[in-house]
């Protein structure tokens, strides 16, 4: 307990890095997460497939062809692709 203190003080002096890289991390887990829910899609048989936003619960939302219609999806966090 007592050597907490020492060790508090070194790691506020590396927040600012961390805190800096966290939106970078949470850009680099968007953009794996935007291409797992992308090929989701296209592994269902969708074409044309245009990610357009992750939701608050997690769930992507895009829009893809299935021949020549637009259709509008989510793709949850275990994978499953749901026409909306």
């Amino acid at each position: 307990a007592v050597n907490l203190p020492p060790v508090a003080d070194k790691d506020k002096a590396t927040e600012p890095k961390a805190t800096g890289s966290k939106p970078e991390e949470a850009s680099a887990g968007d953009a794996a997460g935007e291409n797992a829910a992308r090929a989701a899609i296209e592994a269902d048989g969708y074409k044309g497939v245009k990610v357009l936003r992750k939701g608050a619960n997690g769930v992507w939302h895009a829009s893809a062809l299935r021949g020549k219609t637009t259709v509008m999806l989510t793709v949850d966090g275990s994978g499953s692709v749901s026409a909306d």
